[in-house]
């Protein structure tokens, strides 16, 4: 509740500071400028940006409503003023969510409900999450839970917004969970919860049951979907080849100049439905045996180049991959293509391991922006419940996402 009143009063300030600005830059105040204004403050008010917590979708809600702005003030604001004024009240808004998420913003409490053999684990997680406050535990057959009028004002006055029910429960505390559910609350079994929190599949307690019941796995499968994915990767394929074009010419020249051996490292992968594809990338490395050396890249590996490790950081040996992208072979968003013969070592120690090739690889995704570089059996694990989530609950805003991190990734140079 107090969450909400401070959102509440930011987006009032927020519509206070557009017309500020407007009387300061010096926008006549007329019928026509007046009925922007109350469009806009009702933009404001209908797509509240204070209100999540995602700062990659407020950034991209706050700049659609600017934009949009810019767009209806055109024939009333001249065009100059009018994307000056935007672009400072796209700053403000970014300012002010800052401050609002990270200094004001209540976090959350949550309930734990019932007991599960990787309880330890989930109040672990949740200790570790800069969201949440105070968990409250309870059983599963607690009293408090029976009566609806108890279970609300322990809601209302813990102000919990999230219930983890772990364990089988009376039918009266089910139903009670459903009515408060209804009115908003948040309610996740143990994998929903861990997922909620972690952003990633619990693999180790998935078995063929749990993935024939559970819900998504199932994005890829929508023909529709499929185009607008194929679409959107060979739009940004293009965007991307043409802006870094300039790059991969200078960075074939330094490759060629600083060691002996092909520009291009060709390498056969894993793709969709477990067929192999050649993925093209810049060579990083001196020319080596292949039997002679780890099949892992360690992060001060000899072999590396000194233009090599730039490109690590940087990701511009993946820009070739582009190709593969045109191709069909890859998509732009998706996990990791896996070398073959790692590919069959995991398949043999890791469980639903061939999963993964039930969509296309990708340039970039939810496994690289999320876990820092690993090289091994227990970083593959780890990487992997990562690659499920993503699988499991792509979307357009999801991709969104991963490209905003991919493209901070690159800015400041963290990766392999």
């Amino acid at each position: 509740m107090r969450n909400q009143k401070r959102i509440s009063g930011f987006t009032f300030l927020n519509i206070v500071f557009y017309f500020v600005a407007m009387r300061l830059m010096g926008v006549r105040n007329d019928l026509a400028v007046n009925i922007v204004f109350i469009s806009i403050a009702t933009l404001y008010y209908l797509f509240n940006i204070y209100y999540s917590d995602d700062e990659i979708e407020v950034s991209l809600m706050s700049a659609a409503i600017n934009v949009f702005a810019v767009f209806i003030s055109f024939n009333t604001i001249r065009l100059g003023k009018a994307l000056s004024l935007h672009l400072i009240m796209f700053i403000y808004q970014m300012i002010t969510f800052y401050i609002l998420n990270n200094f004001m913003r209540m976090k959350k409490n949550v309930l734990i409900i019932g007991d599960h053999p990787q309880k330890d684990e989930i109040l672990e997680m949740i200790e570790k999450n800069h969201e949440y406050s105070e968990v409250i535990q309870m059983a599963d057959d607690d009293e408090g839970l029976l009566n609806l009028n108890n279970l609300t004002g322990l809601i209302f006055r813990k102000e919990i917004g999230e219930v983890a029910v772990l364990s089988k429960r009376d039918d009266r505390i089910t139903n009670n969970l459903l009515r408060l559910k209804m009115e908003g609350l948040r309610v996740y079994d143990f994998y929903g919860f861990y997922e909620e929190v972690e952003g990633k599949v619990a693999v180790e307690a998935l078995d063929e049951e749990k993935l024939l019941l559970d819900n998504g796995f199932d994005i890829y499968h929508n023909s529709f979907q499929k185009r607008i994915k194929r679409s959107l990767d060979v739009v940004l394929s293009l965007i991307v080849g043409i802006v870094t074009l300039p790059i991969m010419l200078l960075s074939m020249i330094i490759i060629k100049t600083e060691s002996r051996g092909p520009v291009f490292f060709v390498q056969e992968r894993v793709g969709f439905d477990n067929k192999p594809f050649k993925i093209v990338k810049f060579r990083s490395m001196k020319m080596h045996d292949e039997n002679e050396h780890s099949k892992y890249a360690g992060k001060n590996d000899s072999r590396i180049t000194g233009y090599g490790r730039v490109m690590r950081k940087t990701r511009i040996d993946e820009l070739p991959q582009i190709w593969n992208v045109l191709r069909g072979d890859m998509s732009f968003i998706g996990p990791r293509a896996e070398w073959s013969k790692l590919s069959e070592e995991y398949e043999e120690k890791i469980a639903f391991y061939p999963l993964r090739h039930s969509v296309k690889p990708g340039l970039t995704g939810w496994a690289q922006v999320s876990y820092p570089y690993g090289a091994g059996l227990e970083d593959m694990k780890i990487k992997l419940m990562y690659d499920f989530y993503y699988i499991k609950h792509q979307s357009l805003s999801l991709d969104v996402k991963i490209i905003f991190k991919t493209i901070r990734t690159v800015l400041f140079g963290k990766g392999q």
